[in-house]
């Protein structure tokens, strides 16, 4: 899988979905923040992410449920940013 995926998926709208993370700052990272919104941003907000066992971070949101795209970017505890080289990581909402 990418770097950004989610269980279930695609996210469904109105339902709670656990978005996961495996891109370039996981491995080194002591915390990670979430930050993200939907329809090209919109309600946007930031959800402290939890490291898993196989290196993983996860956080469990509720996908608003006028959502058609999750819209999301990472940042971590020294405010270094992975946002897809500047193109975000954007998962269609079912």
């Amino acid at each position: 899988p990418g770097a950004v995926s989610s269980s279930p998926n695609p996210p469904v709208a109105g339902q709670q979905v656990t978005m996961i993370y495996n891109g370039s700052l996981a491995s080194r990272a002591t915390s990670i923040t979430m930050h993200w919104g939907y329809n090209n941003w919109t309600g946007t907000t930031n959800t402290t992410m939890t490291k898993q066992s196989n290196g993983t971070w996860t956080a469990s949101i509720t996908v608003p449920s006028a959502a058609t795209v999750l819209n999301m970017d990472v940042y971590n505890q020294s405010n270094t940013w992975d946002n897809n080289s500047t193109f975000n990581y954007d998962l269609t909402v079912s």
